[in-house]
């Protein structure tokens, strides 16, 4: 009688210590979002401002700057994802990411009479669309923000 007594404390030990490790690993995800819009807004200022703080606006050493600081809401993003993130939830992520119709596109009449510019449309939707920050904005913090605060 004694050791079902002791295992039942036991059990009701670990239960809530699992519980309390559940709760810090959802706080930490909170916290996880909120650290994300700190790196990603401290990044793109940094570089969005650097060319015109060290008068490079106008040359390609700030041209590539700017666009640097444009891709941080995605790599923060991927980064909080991979190394916050379930396997399940990384899967998931990237199913939703890379599965979703195409829009209609309104250059298209473009690309059919000028095939040759077909690359630099692509180049340039690439860059400042969806790698650029949807990766981040809408693929990490979107879901973590809406689960807290729904949608109004």
């Amino acid at each position: 009688m004694k050791k079902e007594k002791v295992f039942q404390v036991i059990n009701e030990k670990e239960q809530k210590e699992r519980e309390n490790k559940r709760m810090k690993k959802m706080n930490d995800k909170e916290n996880n979002v909120w650290l994300f819009f700190a790196i990603t807004l401290l990044w793109t200022w940094g570089f969005g401002f650097a060319p015109v703080l060290f008068s490079l606006h106008g040359t390609t050493l700030g041209t590539f700057l700017f666009y640097f600081g444009g891709g941080a809401p995605s790599v923060v993003g991927l980064f909080f994802v991979f190394f916050t993130y379930t396997k399940e939830k990384r899967i998931d992520y990237f199913k939703r990411c890379f599965h979703a119709p195409m829009p209609e596109m309104n250059f298209l009449k473009t690309i059919i009479a000028k095939p040759y510019f077909l690359p630099m449309i692509l180049f340039i939707s690439i860059i400042s669309g969806p790698l650029n920050e949807e990766f981040g904005w809408r693929g990490y913090s979107l879901d973590i923000l809406m689960k807290k605060y729904g949608f109004f």
